[in-house]
């Protein structure tokens, strides 16, 4: 599962452990917490503020555990799209079946270079760069 992190907070332990918490958005935009326990310790520098992470998930018991994080290979755009506050999204669109995150992310992207071109009437710039992703897939 695709997950964009907003925030990384300091480290917790309890009875399960020593773990980090991560807050941010999955690959469906859904806003969500993740416990990334010191099993996986190695792997928490990968875990920074404004990126996108891979999180593998297996099921133990009724919760899920973060088994592996890996960095996925994101054009340079994406990336710079997520520092902007763009959130990647791992969906298809239903009409074509076309990968729409990275549309998304380049559309986000020239909303930000046209704002510091020029003023512009738009204020909701989500709604924005959903409108531009829209042109892109025609």
């Amino acid at each position: 599962m695709l997950f964009t992190i907003k925030e990384v907070k300091e480290m917790h332990s309890d009875k399960a452990g020593e773990y980090l918490q991560i807050v941010g958005f999955t690959g469906d935009g859904k806003p969500s917490t993740k416990n990334i326990f010191n099993s996986m310790k190695d792997k928490w520098s990968l875990l920074k503020e404004d990126t996108t992470v891979e999180l593998k998930m297996q099921k133990k018991g009724e919760f899920w555990n973060v088994t592996d994080i890996i960095e996925p290979n994101l054009p340079p755009v994406v990336k710079e799209a997520v520092k902007q506050g763009a959130v990647i999204e791992s969906a298809t669109d239903k009409r074509t079946g076309k990968d729409v995150s990275i549309a998304k992310a380049v559309a986000f992207k020239g909303a930000m270079e046209m704002v510091t071109a020029k003023e512009l009437p738009f204020k909701d710039w989500r709604s924005f760069s959903e409108e531009v992703t829209g042109w892109l897939l025609e």
